[in-house]
């Protein structure tokens, strides 16, 4: 796995790509907790030691140590991908009781946790090493709302002195910001104002002039073709609109490379090429 990996960053390197972003929202369970835990279900929140959660944490730190010890061609990781939703960080339960949920304060303190955690285990092995934040997810039609809400407890969780070890940097937890501005039709002024209303949070926390990923872009709502021309027009425009309006924005992904016609049908048309 490994080695098909390197020659992938190998060959992508030659065609002249200057950076590449590997990003991971997985995780494996410590030999003691696996039996217990699966899926995206972790230990509730309990800082005592000896708990499953700080087991949990340590062990997720070590991972991320080991992978970029063997994956050294990568330089920029995304420590983790829409944990704000349900699905992606649940407690134990939820696959039978989708009821069974954290609260948004609990996701936040939990993401807050694993950022740093990560962002240890990074730069223990590659101190130059680029982190970029956990991707949040819009919880609705995006305008920037629910994203800043959410991005605000993170900063205020850092800021308490109650996290990372007392750490109170922003930088220990994230270099790069990160949150997926997804919509169901064209980019508009409206759609770039909900950016910026998210980037404000980091400004209104000492983060100004910190950089952005705008992680996921290029979403279709239906599985006709029609839709994925029309979504070609969106990326454009997308592009277009960040360029004149969102200069802290460093990239926009399009998600995402090669269309899946194993997906559901709101992804079905989402990628760039048909394969």
């Amino acid at each position: 796995v490994i080695n098909r990996h390197d020659g992938f960053y190998t060959d992508v390197g030659y065609s002249g790509v200057k950076r590449m972003v590997a990003v991971s929202r997985d995780w494996l369970m410590p030999e003691e907790l696996k039996n217990t835990y699966s899926g995206f279900s972790i230990p509730e929140r309990d800082m005592t030691d000896g708990s499953d959660y700080r087991v949990f944490l340590a062990s997720f730190q070590t991972q991320w140590s080991i992978l970029v010890k063997h994956l050294s061609s990568i330089r920029c990781w995304q420590v983790g991908f829409e944990w704000n939703l349900d699905e992606y960080l649940h407690p134990l339960g939820y696959e039978e009781d989708k009821s069974k949920v954290f609260t948004a304060e609990e996701k936040a303190a939990i993401i807050t946790d694993l950022m740093y955690a990560a962002s240890q285990g990074i730069h223990f092995t590659d101190k130059y090493a680029t982190v970029v934040m956990t991707a949040l997810a819009p919880t609705g039609d995006f305008d920037g709302v629910s994203t800043a809400a959410f991005l605000e407890m993170i900063y205020r969780n850092i800021e308490s002195g109650e996290f990372g070890n007392g750490s109170t940097n922003p930088d220990d937890y994230f270099q790069v910001l990160a949150w997926n501005p997804i919509i169901s039709d064209a980019p508009d002024d409206a759609w770039a104002e909900g950016i910026q209303e998210v980037y404000r949070v980091a400004q209104n926390h000492g983060d100004d002039g910190k950089a952005v990923f705008l992680s996921k872009f290029g979403y279709a709502d239906n599985d006709d073709e029609a839709a994925a021309t029309q979504q070609g027009e969106w990326i454009a425009k997308a592009y277009a609109l960040v360029q004149q309006k969102l200069p802290f924005v460093e990239t926009l992904f399009s998600y995402r490379c090669f269309r899946d016609t194993g997906a559901e049908a709101s992804q079905r048309t989402m990628g760039l090429f048909t394969d």
